[in-house]
């Protein structure tokens, strides 16, 4: 698809300044729900993968394009600094775009669902992007460099208080 059949997305169009491919992405799964639930559901996983990656790669934790998303997931998880509800948002994403992909399974209301979790998600990271970090070459300070983001988040944004204890 080139710029100029690009239509703006009702509802991931607040990406497309600063991340045209996620908003893209959500646009092609949005144009795709009416007719093909299953390609939606395929679509929408997509734009989980392409979010994760940008997660990780922020957090200096993106080193292979091929590892699997749910290696990556798992990394995020283990690394401690997201909401476990972001990461269930992620995994939700990546187990139903995996039952459309090799089950050919999912419905109208399967993809619904998955597209207002992605839309979640691109708000999440958009309000809440997560700072530049360089990884440790000791996995042992790691630690206290997520103690330090998180009191970060903390003081940036006083709503997401009951998340952050989940950390």
């Amino acid at each position: 698809m080139n710029t100029t059949e690009h239509a703006a997305s009702p509802n991931f169009g607040f990406l497309a300044k600063r991340y045209p491919q996620l908003e893209q992405i959500g646009a092609r799964s949005e144009r795709y729900f009416s007719d093909d639930p299953i390609v939606s559901l395929i679509t929408i996983r997509q734009f989980g993968e392409a979010l994760a990656q940008l997660v990780a790669a922020r957090c200096g934790l993106y080193t292979d394009a091929n590892e699997l998303q749910s290696d990556l997931l798992r990394r995020l998880r283990v690394d401690g600094n997201y909401p476990s509800n972001v990461l269930d948002l992620f995994h939700q994403l990546r187990k139903d775009g995996n039952a459309a992909t090799h089950h050919h399974t999912g419905d109208h209301a399967k993809a619904l669902a998955c597209l207002k979790m992605a839309r979640q998600l691109g708000i999440w990271y958009r309000t809440r992007e997560p700072p530049f970090r360089v990884s440790p070459l000791n996995r042992a300070g790691s630690r206290a460099a997520g103690q330090r983001c998180r009191r970060s988040w903390q003081r940036k944004c006083p709503t997401c208080q009951r998340s952050i204890e989940r950390w």
